[in-house]
């Protein structure tokens, strides 16, 4: 019994701290949207690096959820 409440503890505290990520897409003109939610970090931080999530007059970024 002990062996499966550790797990259940284990697998209850690992959810509770996996944080997600939503995409904003800034204006500069301050009319800012979001694009996507549910990331992880990593995903966010490869969506914002990529060439096409920039322009002129905008640009995306993440935050937590």
């Amino acid at each position: 019994m002990k062996d499966s409440t550790q797990r259940f503890s284990l697998i209850l505290y690992s959810e509770m701290n996996e944080m997600t990520y939503k995409i904003i897409r800034f204006s500069f003109n301050g009319s800012n949207r979001v694009m996507k939610r549910g990331l992880t970090l990593e995903e966010a931080q490869a969506h914002c690096k990529r060439e096409d999530t920039h322009g002129e007059g905008w640009f995306d970024g993440y935050a937590e959820e």
